[in-house]
């Protein structure tokens, strides 16, 4: 809670060299405000857990376009009324080490995978990219899901990154409702995820699960080759 009004505060009070860029700063920390005060409602009001799981559901696709450099209104719209806005201004909560980009997540994209994980075999886990869309006229961009299980675990993976020619070019948090995977693994309701990642015209992408609280990656099946 102090973190987020903390958070806050340094937006409101950020001095843009522009009256459009101060605008724009006030109204992003109006909303992570507004987001505030609704997590803490839902906090508090536990009869409503199905709004809980949805708003952290979308937070967590919001999040990940934005960690791969995307700017897809559908997903950013539901942390920010004027999603266009978000563009002008996520340089400063970047450079400033801000909301998402404090987090240590935040420092994956960009990293070559095998230098910060060790690769376990992939009898550890259990997922697959189910299906990838390209979002912008050069087609570099893309919308990516599919699920992903701790088998050592028996628990949905907590991260999943997106990587390309053996660098991290976006991150998943899975927590999407997957009845279909839930059939074949009893009891994990939520392995499902999306995802953004940036990709070159001839490269592939595969799908990591992060196991041992990300100290090592597990490779899921399926891959695309754009």
């Amino acid at each position: 809670l102090i973190y987020w009004i903390a958070t806050c505060s340094i937006l409101l009070s950020i001095n843009a060299p522009s009256k459009l860029g101060r605008t724009s700063l006030r109204y992003l920390g109006a909303a992570l405000g507004f987001s505030l005060v609704a997590s803490v409602a839902m906090f508090q009001f536990k009869m409503i857990p199905e709004i809980t799981q949805r708003l952290t559901q979308t937070r967590a696709v919001a999040a990940s376009a934005l960690l791969a450099g995307i700017y897809d209104k559908s997903a950013l719209q539901h942390i920010h009324p004027r999603p266009w806005q978000i563009e002008s201004t996520i340089d400063v909560l970047r450079e400033n080490k801000l909301s998402l980009f404090s987090m240590g997540f935040a420092n994956l994209v960009g990293q070559p995978l095998e230098q910060l994980v060790s690769i376990e075999s992939n009898s550890y886990c259990a997922g697959h990219i189910d299906e990838v869309t390209t979002l912008s006229s050069t087609q570099a961009q893309l919308r990516v899901r599919g699920w992903a299980i701790d088998r050592r675990t028996g628990k949905r993976a907590d991260t999943v990154v997106l990587v390309t020619e053996g660098v991290i070019t976006g991150i998943a948090f899975p927590g999407l409702g997957r009845p279909d995977v839930e059939a074949i693994f009893p009891g994990i309701k939520d392995s499902g995820w999306l995802g953004y990642a940036k990709i070159r015209p001839g490269a592939d992408l595969q799908a990591y699960a992060l196991l041992n609280q990300g100290q090592s990656a597990c490779l899921l099946n399926g891959s695309y080759r754009h």
